[in-house]
Order: structure tokens, then C-alpha cells, then sequence
């Protein structure tokens, strides 16, 4: 199975031509799993997978945008309340090992002063990570024995590299992982590893350890074309695990 995320920065439905360059390399990663964040109903994976996104939201208000959004290959048997609907989307994949609950979301900026406008930089960041964990959590004491999935947009890089977040941000989501038995699998540095040019990813995938040691690959791939046109500002990843259902992946 493959699962993959990526920010594709607020497709603007008229950009037809960028649209279709964003669409094609979705095709080409062929995700089983995907978690799509920064999105719009234009990037729309109907004929191959079953769809779910978060509700309207102040921060992304242009019609028919989404802060997140998971396509599965499998049918959604259940939506799944959040803590904030248009920041973060759940849902049960009726995935024929077992169900699975896949949370997708975006953990805030820096900058994002909060739905009052004064919160100083990074207090939303904070915050988020907060009801992020009580909600991962809170899954697991109502779905005991399903397997869970989170990611999307964390805006923190974790590996390593002096990029984007603060060392606070970092242990707090460390803590609230731990908490909800999750790990993160994206803490590779991509550049280092020569898999990115130069942008260390702050987009994540995170699982129980039983889907954890699964995982054969991790790669990602760039914002841009071979020819340069910019797809987004942040390049994608995905992860392959082998001994659970989807198309069979060559390392």
C-alpha cells in the first residue's frame, strides 16, 4: 500500500493548465491512501477513490476550497468528528484487512494570528498541536482496534535540519504522538538524502507501530515540473508499506 501527502497551496480553479500538471502527478505517485492539504474540488480523484474533506473555513475562503482532504482506493464507512472541522478531517476506510481511520489536517503557521487576530507567533501552532493529540486520543479509547493514520501539513520540519518550527513545537508534537501511540515515518532529511533539492519537508505521515514497521520506502518528490512550472511551495512524500492490502510496490 501507498500513502502520500502533499500541499498543493490553494489550487486556483481557473489555472486550468497548472490544475492538470497538479492532477497528472497524483496519477503518477498512484497513492492508495491520499491526504491532500491546502486543496480545492477541482483536484478531484472521484474515479478512482472515495473522498472526504474538511468543512469551509475562514482561512481558505475561496468556494470550494479545503484545508484537508483524504482519498482512499476503499469505501468511507464513517465520518468521524474533529476538534475543528474545517482544520481537520477523520474518517473509518473500509479497508478489506480491517479499518482503518485516516485523519488528515494542517497544524498552523507561524504567523497565523487566530480567529481573534492578536495571537502572538506560533501560539496557534501550539494550540493546534493541543486538540491535534486530544483528538488522537480520543480516537483511541472509541476505536480500540482500529489502526490509525494522521498527516498532512505540520509546519515543522523534523528532521534535524534549522528550517521551519521551534524546538517547543517539535517536542510538543513528539509528546502527542507518543501519547496516541503514533510514529512519524517523514523525519528523514530529504536534501541530505538527495531526494529533495532543498526543502525540507514539513508535511507528515504518522501510524501505529503495527503499520510502522511495514514501511519499505520513503521518498519524495518536488514542487515543481522537470521544466519548471510550480505545482506548490512544498514538495510531496509518500510512503510504501508491504503486508497490507493495495498494489504491490517495488522498492
Amino acid at each position: 500500500m501507498r500513502i502520500a501527502t502533499w500541499n498543493l497551496e490553494r489550487p486556483d480553479p481557473a489555472d486550468t493548465v497548472r490544475n492538470q500538471a497538479r492532477l497528472e502527478k497524483i496519477r503518477e505517485i498512484d497513492a492508495d491512501l491520499w491526504i491532500l492539504t491546502e486543496t480545492h474540488e477541482v483536484i478531484d480523484l472521484s474515479g478512482t477513490h472515495h473522498g472526504a474533506s474538511t468543512t469551509p473555513s475562514h482561512r481558505k475562503p475561496r468556494p470550494g476550497e479545503a484545508c484537508a482532504a483524504i482519498w482512499g482506493r476503499w469505501p468511507i464507512s464513517q465520518h468521524i468528528p474533529t476538534s475543528d472541522p474545517s482544520e481537520a478531517v477523520c474518517v473509518v476506510i473500509a479497508h478489506p484487512e480491517g479499518p482503518l481511520i485516516v485523519y488528515g489536517s494542517i497544524i498552523a503557521y507561524a504567523n497565523y494570528k487566530g480567529p481573534d487576530g492578536d495571537s502572538p507567533m506560533w501560539e496557534e501552532h501550539y494550540r493546534f498541536i493541543g486538540w491535534h493529540g486530544s483528538d488522537w486520543k480520543r480516537l483511541r479509547t472509541e476505536f480500540p482496534g482500529h489502526l490509525l493514520i494522521t498527516g498532512g501539513d505540520y509546519n515543522q520540519n523534523r528532521d534535524g535540519a534549522r528550517w521551519y518550527g521551534t524546538t517547543k513545537g517539535r517536542e510538543l508534537l513528539s509528546a502527542v504522538l507518543l501519547e496516541a501511540d503514533l510514529r512519524c515515518v517523514t523525519e528523514e532529511d530529504f536534501v541530505k538524502s538527495g531526494k529533495l533539492q532543498k526543502r525540507h519537508t514539513v508535511d507528515h505521515l504518522c501510524m501505529d507501530e503495527a503499520l510502522a514497521t511495514k514501511v519499505i520506502e520513503v521518498n519524495a518528490w518536488e514542487g515543481q515540473t522537470p521544466n519548471g512550472m510550480r505545482l506548490s511551495d512544498h514538495s510531496g512524500i509518500f510512503v510504501n508499506l508491504v503486508g497490507i492490502g493495495g498494489p504491490s510496490r517495488r522498492v
